[in-house]
C-alpha cells in the first residue's frame, strides 16, 4: 500500500491504519504502528479495534489543536512474540 504524507497525518491509501494487536490477561491492547503514544485497550478483539480508531482520531485532533505535526517512527518495535499486525479500516 502507498502512503500519503500531509500535515494532518500519514495515512495509508484507502484510510487504513497498521495496528499492533495483542491479547493480554485483562483483554486486548492495540497501538497504531509507528505512532508512539497512540494506544488503547478493550475487553474483546472487536472492541479494541473499534477503540483504536477512536484513539487515532483523538490523537490527530489533539495534535491539530496544538498546531503540531504527527511524528511517525519508522522503527516501531512490536510488543512481543504474541502480538500481530492488522490493517484496520478507518471508515
Amino acid at each position: 500500500m502507498d502512503t500519503v504524507t500531509s500535515n494532518r497525518a500519514r495515512v495509508f491509501k484507502g484510510a487504513f491504519l497498521l495496528v499492533d494487536v495483542m491479547q493480554v490477561h485483562e483483554g486486548w491492547v492495540a497501538a497504531v504502528w509507528g505512532l508512539p503514544g497512540c494506544a488503547t485497550q478493550g475487553e474483546t478483539h472487536e472492541e479494541v479495534l473499534e477503540a483504536i480508531k477512536d484513539a487515532y482520531q483523538g490523537f490527530v485532533e489533539v495534535h491539530e489543536d496544538l498546531g503540531e505535526e504527527l511524528v511517525w517512527e519508522a522503527d516501531h518495535e512490536p510488543w512481543g512474540p504474541k502480538s500481530k499486525l492488522e490493517w484496520v479500516k478507518l471508515h
